[in-house]
């Protein structure tokens, strides 16, 4: 985990602009078990700083928040790396927690110091920062990644059952499929939800899906979105109909749950889909592969750089630019398309073969690619620490810039 054996030692200065994160000089490891952590307002910082012996010129300044800090540390000796996301359209969402949203364009990447690193978790997340005119030379990938001690597969049959009956979902011999996130354009429910009441449809006696809508109503108001966008569609008989002949059961869940209860719910579901147009990376995916589910999602997306054939089905889509109304002219996302979401729905509940193949490969796959939260700790340990100009390529490694 450490290049010494020492743990990292990190000051948190809560500041304006907003927080630095601080790695002081000479001690270089990645766990941060046992650091110390310290919050000073910024008129106390420099004396709190000098009463825990942190010096005045770190090694490194990592931020993370918004609007992007792209200016230089006053320290000469500093390296600098700035943490940005974007979905849909870099001048929109890189700034999207900021009233006054300066232009994400040509003219803000020039002011960007030529020893600064900018950092984003996935392919498709660089390639908007690229579009909006981010130097390719500066501009590294290195994804986001689980907590193997939360995110596993149930460790038995009958642990997995006494989840589902906890949760009741061993009534009515159900094909359990979970969606996970705010239910937005973004994640694509207006078209999840057609396709499940499609597949529903088609389904025969004895035959039921029962689609586990997991949102969050206290930031989101998840639950009352999803009954809107079953009104706009028109689809709420249809539900009715279906729910009464047993073969559909929409379950929408907001309330808050810890992360542990969220892995829970993960653990108990046969499958998850996420029809996402447009993320910057899909941590979703991520964990629910590592419970060992199998995973449908929108092809061409962030997710396909972290997924496999052997537990992930892609499912069609187009790259389509522009989007609802407030999207930005340049923004472009990929369109699922709902006729195959609605066939792998279908296939999710009658292959139970799949089913059984996709789990057993599922968090096997993405342990062994080094997607957990301490692997993905030493590839940025490699790039915070590799010498200037350097590039870091998806084991951690330096080497090559694959952009």
């Amino acid at each position: 985990m450490t290049r010494s054996g020492i743990p990292v030692r990190v000051a948190v200065y809560r500041t304006e602009p907003p927080s630095d994160y601080v790695v002081p000089p000479a001690i270089y490891g990645v766990s941060l078990k046992g650091s110390e952590v310290v919050v000073p307002q910024r008129a106390k910082a420099n004396k709190a700083a000098r009463r825990r012996g942190l010096p005045r010129c770190p090694d490194l300044i990592f931020r993370s928040h918004y609007p992007l800090d792209v200016s230089p540390s006053s320290c000469a000796t500093t390296r600098v790396v700035v943490f940005g996301t974007a979905e849909t359209d870099a001048a929109t969402d890189v700034q999207s927690f900021q009233q006054k949203k300066p232009e994400i364009d040509a003219s803000f990447w020039a002011a960007l110091d030529p020893g600064i690193v900018v950092l984003t978790p996935s392919v498709w997340s660089a390639s908007l920062l690229l579009s909006s005119g981010a130097p390719i030379g500066q501009l590294r990938v290195l994804p986001h990644g689980f907590d193997p001690k939360v995110f596993y597969p149930a460790p038995s049959v009958a642990a997995r059952a006494a989840l589902r009956a906890a949760l009741g979902w061993d009534e009515g011999g159900c094909v359990v499929v979970i969606t996970v996130g705010h239910m937005r354009w973004k994640k694509g429910i207006d078209a999840l939800l057609p396709a499940a009441v499609a597949a529903a449809r088609a389904l025969r006696a004895g035959e039921c899906l029962r689609l586990v809508l997991k949102g969050v109503d206290a930031l989101y108001d998840s639950s009352a979105k999803v009954e809107s966008l079953l009104d706009e569609a028109g689809l709420r008989d249809d539900a009715r109909a279906l729910f009464a002949a047993g073969r559909l059961v929409l379950d929408v869940r907001g309330e808050t749950l810890p992360v542990a209860g969220v892995a829970d719910l993960l653990r108990a579901a046969d499958a998850l889909v996420s029809p996402y147009r447009a993320e910057g990376f899909n941590l979703p995916v991520l964990e629910a592969a590592a419970c060992g589910l199998p995973v449908i999602m929108t092809a061409g997306g962030a997710a396909d750089a972290f997924t496999d054939p052997s537990f992930a089905r892609a499912v069609k889509s187009e790259v389509v630019r522009g989007g609802p109304s407030g999207t930005a002219p340049g923004a472009v996302h990929v369109e699922p398309d709902t006729a195959d979401l609605t066939a792998a729905l279908l296939a999710a509940v009658r292959d139970a073969a799949w089913r059984a193949h996709a789990a057993a490969a599922a968090a096997p796959w993405v342990r062994a690619a080094n997607f957990s939260w301490d692997d993905v700790a030493r590839r940025h340990a490699a790039l915070f620490f590799a010498p200037p100009g350097a590039a870091v390529d998806g084991s951690g490694a330096v080497g090559k810039n694959e952009l």
